[in-house]
């Protein structure tokens, strides 16, 4: 809206100026004098380009009289973790597979490489993936693969850290400094 408005309006000074009988480039102002040529490409490429896109608009229109919004399903708030279909036969041949990968890439020789290279993350995806085997065999896992991560996460974690304590009472603070004060006044004269 602001644009086209800008636009309208650098048409009606170009066709004031013309009438005038100066040059289309004339500014506005009256002073005759045309503007420097790097901005007078600049406000041609805007042009062109406001040109481009209203031309594009109509073709990217929405069809069909409207926008229309989406509608959500009932009870499609949290998704439903009993459709988690744990392929447990699949997930034991991808770790097969994965195992046999990095054993050779471990066996293979490798050239120019330092303790902390491509040896150093193979044996770690090795030892990561002997502890998933581990984890994948656990009675516990197979019974039910979310609450064994639960309970395994509660286990490992540190306790939630305790709620701020509410600031004590005006009076008590009061009292606390005064007996504070006292006691600093009997360590000097004790000690003077």
């Amino acid at each position: 809206m602001v644009k086209r408005a800008l636009r309208v309006k650098a048409e009606r000074r170009v066709q004031a100026g013309r009438q005038r009988g100066g040059s289309a480039d004339a500014e506005a102002d009256g002073s005759g004098a045309a503007p420097p040529q790097h901005l007078q490409r600049k406000v041609l490429r805007r042009v062109r380009f406001l040109e481009k896109v209203a031309a594009a608009r109509p073709a990217l229109a929405p069809r069909g009289g409207g926008t229309r919004k989406k509608r959500r399903r009932k009870g499609a708030g949290a998704p439903d973790l009993g459709a988690l279909d744990l392929n447990l036969t699949t997930l034991a041949a991808s770790l097969a597979d994965a195992e046999r990968e990095v054993q050779q890439r471990v066996d293979a020789p490798q050239k120019g490489l330092g303790a902390g290279g491509a040896k150093a993350r193979s044996r770690i995806v090795a030892s990561e993936t002997q502890r998933l085997r581990q984890v994948h065999a656990h009675p516990q896992f197979r019974a039910d693969p979310i609450a064994a991560v639960a309970s395994h996460l509660a286990a490992t974690l540190p306790p939630a850290p305790a709620p701020p304590k509410a600031p004590a009472d005006p009076a008590k603070r009061r009292q606390q400094r005064q007996l504070q004060k006292q006691r600093r006044k009997e360590r000097r004269m004790a000690e003077g």
